[in-house]
């Protein structure tokens, strides 16, 4: 079985998305929890372009809203050629109806409880139209990303780490308290640590939403960072100003920025 993992890109991004692009740390997570006898392929339209014509049994495709036209354009396009697509992300999960229209079935939500029974249902050929976990999934025991499927791709760094998920703040604006939930949920420490001592280069970037998120956490985290003698960047929000306990740790953990 031949599974293509596919990240679109806007019209707009393309002309300068390249330069800053990092990789696609959900896909790269989707592709950890697939069956090792599937043959998986990764196009990040970032950094490549995607032959229609290669032989593929599945595709799936993430989104967010910015991107989702390009998204429906690239499944559409897979589906006249016989092939069945996948949709999932933060676009997809939030509007299901609209994105099973150019789908054979959708993920809504966090894949881990989810995706290797989409595999199993695409082999049988029982595939649902839609899949979605009552639950959100545990960080703890996660596999480690896909990073092979890296190889020949140029980024910003290759080293893109998640360590928390949620949040509690639910701003109107933002979307990433109803797609991680309001709750956080944390990677333990030491997963965290093994995972950046494992990567190549001394420069990490955690893809949390917000590092800082929960104080007592990011403490304990740029404590066990410090021995590591890794520099690194993040999102935070304005309260780390306010913790004089907190900033000093994240300069001794080796922030370069946030």
């Amino acid at each position: 079985m031949k599974l293509k993992l596919i990240v679109p890109v806007s019209v707009e991004q393309r002309r300068w998305v390249r330069y800053f692009a990092l990789p696609p740390l959900n896909l790269l997570y989707v592709a950890a929890l697939t069956p090792k006898d599937v043959e998986i392929t990764l196009v990040d339209e970032h950094v490549d372009r995607i032959d229609f014509e290669e032989e593929v049994d599945l595709v799936g495709i993430t989104s967010l809203t910015a991107t989702a036209p390009r998204g429906y354009e690239i499944a559409d396009e897979f589906r006249k050629r016989g092939v069945k697509v996948v949709l999932g992300g933060i676009h997809s999960s939030a509007l299901p109806q609209e994105a099973i229209q150019h789908a054979d079935s959708v993920v809504i939500g966090e894949a881990e409880n989810l995706w290797p029974e989409v595999i199993e249902d695409f082999k049988k050929k029982r595939l649902k139209k839609f899949y979605q976990s009552s639950q959100k999934p545990s960080l703890e025991n996660l596999p480690l990303p896909r990073r092979d499927l890296l190889q020949g791709k140029r980024y910003l760094t290759k080293n893109f780490i998640m360590t928390t998920r949620g949040c509690p703040f639910d701003c109107d604006f933002c979307s990433v308290t109803r797609f991680f939930g309001k709750r956080h949920r944390f990677r333990p420490v030491g997963d965290v640590i093994k995972e950046i001592e494992s990567l190549k280069g001394n420069f990490t970037v955690f893809a949390d939403d917000n590092v800082i998120a929960h104080k007592k956490y990011a403490k304990e985290l740029f404590k066990a960072l410090i021995p590591c003698k890794k520099r690194w960047f993040s999102q935070a929000d304005l309260t780390m100003a306010q913790d004089e306990e907190l900033l000093k740790l994240a300069v001794q953990s080796g922030c370069e920025g946030v």
